[in-house]
């Protein structure tokens, strides 16, 4: 669009934190701000980030609740309990340890168990009234929500009722509302409430965007009254993408590296049926050149690594977060980059975007038959699916044979024009292309939801 819009983004998660809906929309905001738009975001607040800046471009507004700062705040002392409760503790290291052991407990055991609707629940009325405030300066033409968290949605939500002339834009990160594994609340209380909430979004949204057809399927179904306006906006390839890095990530040698980037998770992306596998693999005449490599948070799977503590830097190698131009570079001299899938098939890894467009090998790991990583790379030319098809995480002999295979033997290189050509959808113009003709079609419509 020719025309300078003005956008408001409620977004619980923002760069330069490290999460993938935060890199979507940085990139997103920035570019469009490098057009001429103007762009604010309210986010939460961080310890180390500023509480106000301009980023690139795009206004950044960060918020946090009083007592997440005051809880924060009482950690980061150490030892030293508030004035008011040094009255009338003792002033022992003991004492102090003994506030900070019951308030973790009923915090983590009390406090989120009954949380809602998620881990931004505190950080709701802060951004509502952040956000109320510049709207109240500012006559937007746009409003975006962005889950997760879905919080932000019930910001949205809130600020709509107030202005209901305002334009709103849903962009669904991840569902909520039918989100079995590892769902975002307990799901006992708060399924039906889940539901409810997610409904009224829904019917009070002018514009829903998912990320893959299943989602967009499911919702459909269940809110049929709203399925007209849900549309299917495809994950972003990332413009770092094209950066070069400097500094190897590994040494230069004749080692075959298998490398995962990403997040490994309690229940709906477990590293089992990879890591027997790998295990299968070193008794191969390749196991002396084989390294696997971890980089990105597994900590919610520690329990899956604690049992091969003889391979672990040696052979499995976890390397935690690091910079996404790190990661990238760890990626590109990778001998295959390996892809777990989600244990839903509604929900599609960001990353196999990226890992596509640099060309290389790629085994993808499902745990489900209609996996939607296996669909993506059903036509990647350089791409070998697997699937654990009864769901014990035990290789079997032919999934050993065709892994050995494809890493003995690799699939030639992918041309680059037809690689350009396939990731085209997902490139940041064809992203922000579709989310701003959305808004078009809704800046052109006088109807109200």
């Amino acid at each position: 669009m020719s025309i300078k819009q003005r956008y408001l983004i409620l977004s619980y998660f923002y760069a330069p934190v490290t999460s993938a809906r935060a890199f979507r929309w940085a990139s997103l905001a920035e570019y469009w701000a490098g057009q001429g738009h103007q762009v604010d975001v309210v986010c939460a607040w961080e310890p180390g980030l500023e509480r106000q800046e301009t980023r690139n471009g795009v206004n950044v507004y960060r918020v946090n609740a009083d007592l997440q700062e005051r809880i924060r705040s009482f950690y980061k002392r150490g030892n030293s309990a508030p004035s008011k409760i040094q009255s009338q503790q003792s002033d022992s290291r003991g004492g102090g340890r003994q506030i900070r052991s019951f308030l973790r407990w009923f915090f983590f055991k009390v406090y989120l168990p009954l949380q809602w609707p998620d881990g931004g629940f505190l950080w709701r009325s802060p951004a509502l009234r952040q956000a109320r405030d510049l709207v109240q300066k500012m006559p937007y033409d746009a409003l975006i929500s962005v889950s997760p968290h879905f919080t932000a949605h019930l910001v949205g939500l809130d600020l709509c009722r107030d202005l209901p002339h305002l334009h709103w834009l849903v962009d669904n990160g991840d569902p909520f509302w039918f989100r079995d594994i590892e769902p975002p609340n307990n799901q006992q209380l708060y399924r039906r409430l889940n539901r409810r909430a997610e409904r009224n979004v829904f019917q009070r949204a002018k514009v829903i965007t998912v990320t893959t057809r299943q989602t967009q399927a499911i919702y459909a179904t269940h809110f049929p009254e709203s399925a007209s306006k849900l549309s299917v906006i495809p994950p972003l390839l990332s413009p770092l993408n094209r950066e070069d890095s400097s500094e190897p990530f590994f040494p230069q040698d004749d080692k075959l590296r298998l490398v995962f980037a990403g997040q490994m998770y309690g229940a709906v992306r477990r590293p089992e049926f990879l890591l027997r596998l790998f295990s299968a693999l070193l008794k191969t005449p390749l196991g002396a050149r084989l390294e696997l490599h971890f980089i990105g948070n597994v900590s919610l799977s520690s329990d899956a690594f604690q049992t091969y503590p003889e391979l672990l830097d040696e052979k499995i190698f976890l390397h935690g977060s690091v910079s996404r131009s790190r990661a990238m570079q760890a990626m590109r001299e990778a001998a295959v980059l390996v892809n777990v899938g989600n244990k839903t098939s509604y929900q599609l890894p960001s990353k196999v975007v990226e890992y596509a467009s640099l060309g290389k090998p790629i085994l993808n790991l499902a745990h489900i038959l209609h996996d939607s990583s296996s669909e993506f790379f059903s036509a990647y030319p350089a791409a070998l699916c697997l699937t654990d098809e009864d769901e014990s995480g035990v290789p079997t002999e032919a999934h050993l044979h065709a892994v050995y295979q494809f890493i003995s033997s690799p699939p030639p290189p992918i041309d680059a024009a037809w690689l350009r050509n396939w990731l085209q959808p997902y490139q940041l113009e064809s992203i922000s292309a579709a989310y701003q003709q959305l808004l078009f079609q809704v800046f052109s419509s006088n109807t109200t939801p």
